[in-house]
């Protein structure tokens, strides 16, 4: 049997973590349950960071769909569908998604549809439904449908995708 962790401990734990990376309130508090703390422990816990700036929900969305747009290149969907996952709340996620460049939403849908054509035949006979591939691949990172769409089409005009 696991030693039962105190809600000292768990507030330095949680502490420590949060100054480390962003964490959200969801991520904690499951964490917090696993541990095994009673709820009102946990709300305490969770408030004295909140209280301390350990834990800001708004800081962390912009900090995840910034991340998850320039690193992962993740399109504006997915990212609200995973901060959704997370309980953040959509004013917050819609912030933190007007926040991030154009340019970089731009490089990221580029950056993967040029990965996933690589692995298509777009030359062959059966080129139609290998752009349909390319145009659900990129929207199931993602992008909306038009943009991926658009992306397929400018990578064909200039060249890097052959009809």
């Amino acid at each position: 049997m696991k030693k039962q962790i105190t809600k000292e401990e768990a507030l330095g734990k949680l502490e420590s973590l949060c100054s480390r990376s962003e964490q959200c309130e969801y991520d904690l508090m499951q964490k917090l349950y696993r541990w095994g703390l009673p709820a009102p422990q946990r709300s305490e816990i969770i408030e004295s960071l909140k209280e301390n700036r350990f834990l800001d929900n708004g800081r962390y969305a912009k900090s995840y769909a910034h991340d998850k747009a320039r690193f992962s290149a993740w399109g504006p969907m997915k990212i609200r569908m995973e901060l959704i996952k997370k309980r953040i709340n959509s004013q917050l996620i819609s912030e933190a998604l007007r926040g991030i460049d154009q340019e970089i939403w731009r490089e990221g849908i580029f950056k993967n549809a040029r990965a996933k054509a690589k692995s298509l035949d777009l030359k062959g006979e059966n080129s139609f439904q290998e752009k349909q591939k390319l145009i659900r691949y990129l929207v199931g990172r993602g992008y909306p449908v038009a943009a991926a769409v658009k992306a397929a089409k400018a990578l064909e005009a200039r060249g890097e995708i052959d009809s």
